[in-house]
């Protein structure tokens, strides 16, 4: 069980050998193993934990429409809460050149694979004994009217002190190919434009 936690250890009240931990939950601000049905013990003891712990994640967001599609207006709301009733609709999604009347999937996709792709490759370039000063990453999504959206094309400009090029890129190709979001967009084209500064 120690294994689980790498970094600061966090030990159990109840020792057990010879289990399959199925997942942790979370109890207030203490850890819990679950095996099957059965809790393994009392709640862990409360602490920071400096490792990521391999927990299944789910996140959801909620869209409501009124009307049909051209005429019609609906909302988005995130968990998180940075999306809360913000307004959409196939005028500002379809029509407007701008992007700047209301938000849309393909700016929210747009988001999720910049935001993703960054963090991945923050933890490539901590592992190489790099870490980057700053990453600025862009996702462009590309949307083609009657087929779908064909792309998205990452524009990465890094401050990475003390790496070379040659690793550098190494390490923002296998991000790119690693990240969730780029693996849930196996469908379409995924392309990369990455420099140092």
């Amino acid at each position: 069980i120690e294994n689980l936690l790498v970094g600061e250890i966090i030990k159990p009240t109840k020792l057990v050998s010879e289990i399959t931990v199925l997942h942790i939950r979370v109890k207030g601000s203490c850890l819990q193993i679950v095996t099957g049905n059965e809790v393994v013990g009392e709640p862990y003891p409360c602490g920071r934990f400096t490792s990521t712990l391999e927990i299944d994640m789910k996140r959801h967001a909620t869209a409501t429409w009124s009307g049909d599609l051209k005429t019609g207006k609906g909302t988005l709301t995130a968990q998180s809460g940075a999306l809360n009733n913000n307004p959409y609709s196939f005028s500002a999604r379809f029509e407007d050149e701008s992007g700047k009347s209301a938000t849309n999937p393909e700016e929210l996709l747009a988001a999720a694979h910049a935001g993703c792709f960054a963090m991945q490759l923050s933890h490539f370039l901590a592992e190489n004994g790099t870490p980057a000063a700053k990453l600025d990453a862009t996702a462009t999504v590309e949307l083609i009217p009657g087929k779908g959206i064909s792309g998205s094309a990452l524009v990465l400009t890094a401050d990475v002190p003390g790496i070379t090029l040659a690793k550098f890129q190494e390490l923002a190709q296998k991000a790119k190919e690693g990240c969730p979001v780029s693996k849930a967009l196996g469908a379409i084209d995924v392309s990369l434009e990455a420099k140092l500064v």
